[in-house]
């Protein structure tokens, strides 16, 4: 592992549960809360009424924890809860929104933020690997998890948090971001097209040598 690279050496299927990641390092200083989108599918019959959603956020032993009001909107916050904690009649799909806020110190790591669905008035338990999801929060280079040997191979090399910091700053004047996107983007297939990954592999080897250029001088 680099320096600053959070990412858990163990699956998410060993976790026993799923991993979206967000980080607010792509956005300018005054970018301050975003959200993410959780999705959660009923089993089961439909129901012609609205149905409650219990979830709560489970302490990560030896990881940093969220805290809600500092890097989230609380879940049992009353209009939060009231809008958005719902199944709506007849649906079997919700969208839950976790407001993330940029609080100073997500620059020290990734904070972790484990959420279980809970078992109600409406709603028993499903299966247990899917009962669980994990968002981190993070202000800092968050490793795409498509920066692997395949990408490394054609065009990115290995991964370390400076040289992503780098390409973060150059892709955003072209308005795209040095994530998971941008790699699906010039490797849509394995293998990917030689020509499209030598063409950014250049670009982004002569905007480094402008870079040192600048700090030389």
């Amino acid at each position: 592992r680099q320096p600053g690279d959070t990412q858990s050496t163990s699956s998410a299927a060993s976790e026993g549960y799923k991993r979206q990641r967000y980080t607010f390092v792509f956005e300018e200083d005054d970018f301050v809360r975003d959200t993410v989108w959780l999705q959660v599918r009923t089993m089961g019959f439909l129901s012609d009424s609205d149905r409650e959603i219990s979830v709560k956020q489970i302490e990560v032993e030896g990881e940093l924890n969220a805290k809600p009001g500092d890097h989230y909107v609380a879940l049992d916050d009353p209009e939060y809860k009231a809008k958005w904690m719902k199944v709506k009649a007849n649906e079997n799909l919700a969208e839950l929104p976790i407001v993330v806020f940029r609080h100073e110190d997500l620059k020290e790591g990734e904070f972790s933020l484990l959420l279980e669905i809970q078992v109600n008035d409406n709603f028993s338990s499903g299966y247990p690997y899917l009962q669980r999801k994990k968002v981190t929060i993070a202000d800092i280079p968050v490793r795409p998890s498509l920066w692997d040997g395949t990408a490394a191979h054609y065009f990115l090399g290995p991964y370390g948090p400076t040289k992503h910091l780098f390409l973060i700053d150059v892709l955003r004047d072209m308005n795209l971001k040095a994530d998971d996107n941008f790699i699906k983007l010039i490797m849509p297939q394995n293998p990917p097209d030689m020509g499209e990954t030598a063409y950014w592999a250049n670009l982004l080897n002569d905007k480094l040598l402008e870079e040192n250029q600048r700090r030389l001088d």
